[in-house]
């Protein structure tokens, strides 16, 4: 089949895991359909023999073509895309190998592109520019739906110090 090879899924006998990233399903002996996860990977519920397990592609992919992860690692996608599981764009890392890759990629999630971020890069314009007028942190952390310390942070450039 051109390049690609097959491997078991570990711990779930009943799977199969091309090193394309596909994953095939011995029921019906067609590629399963995974699903986005919030940040953006690609995940599958597997299960066998009243086993269920929710996995992300990346890891299953590395289990099966590399080994199991070994301690302190982590996947890292080395294109930086989240959606690519060819066994090679993936490899086991440390967290600050990881770190450095997103921040080569420009994948590094910070600021508004935090999922739980309450402030825009304008907003903390917003902030600065007050701050230095002389407005208190709470009447600001009031206005904004922050923490006083939120507010304050981000004012000083504490903060969101990517921001400009």
């Amino acid at each position: 089949m051109g390049g690609v090879s097959f491997a078991p899924v570990p711990d779930f006998p009943r799977y199969t895991v091309c090193s394309d990233g596909t994953l095939y399903g011995w029921k019906y002996a067609r590629p399963l359909k995974p699903k986005r996860d919030a940040g953006g990977y690609l995940q599958v519920d597997l299960a066998d023999r009243g086993r269920r397990r929710s996995v992300r592609m990346h890891t299953i992919v590395l289990e099966a073509f590399v080994g199991v992860r070994p301690d302190g690692r982590e996947a890292a996608h080395l294109d930086g895309n989240p959606t690519n599981n060819d066994v090679s764009n993936l490899a086991w890392v440390t967290h600050a190998e990881n770190i450095a890759h997103r921040a080569a990629h420009g994948t590094k999630v910070r600021g508004e592109r935090f999922w739980s971020a309450r402030l825009t890069s304008d907003k903390v314009r917003e902030l600065r520019r007050r701050h230095t007028a002389g407005e208190s942190a709470q009447s600001m952390a009031d206005e904004f739906g922050v923490s006083r310390h939120s507010a304050w942070k981000a004012a000083t450039g504490r903060s969101w110090k990517h921001v400009q």
